[in-house]
C-alpha cells in the first residue's frame, strides 16, 4: 500500500482533531 495524498490528508485531519482535543483538555485543566 503506497502512501497516497488522501491517506496523508486523513492522517493530518486526525492529528488536528487530536491536537484540538488535547489543547482543550489542557485549557480546562488549567482553568480548574
Amino acid at each position: 500500500m503506497s502512501c497516497t495524498t488522501t491517506q496523508i490528508g486523513v492522517l493530518r485531519l486526525i492529528l488536528l482533531i487530536w491536537l484540538g482535543f488535547f489543547l482543550s483538555e489542557q485549557k480546562t485543566n488549567v482553568s480548574t
